[in-house]
């Protein structure tokens, strides 16, 4: 059981050793810092100019009797 407890208490204590090093004091101007990096906010962009748009008639017709909301409301589909 001793074994067993020595054992647990030093798998505990392996955490804090793997903890980063303490950042650098940020008073002092030539302490070493990582590279910044720049990741544009358009890299994964993707233009629509690509797609043709769908025609605006047909799309409503196929949309018709649809409901608010995409929500089927049949006491105003059996009206049509």
């Amino acid at each position: 059981m001793k074994p067993l407890l020595a054992a647990l208490a030093a798998l505990a204590a392996l955490p804090a050793l793997a903890q980063e090093k303490r950042p650098a004091d940020p008073s002092n101007a030539a302490a070493p810092v990582p590279p910044l990096r720049y990741e544009s906010a358009f890299a994964g962009y993707k233009s629509a100019r690509d797609e043709k748009p769908a025609p605006w008639k047909q799309t409503n017709e196929e949309v018709a009797g649809s409901g608010h909301a995409s929500h089927a409301q049949p006491a105003q589909a059996k009206k049509r």
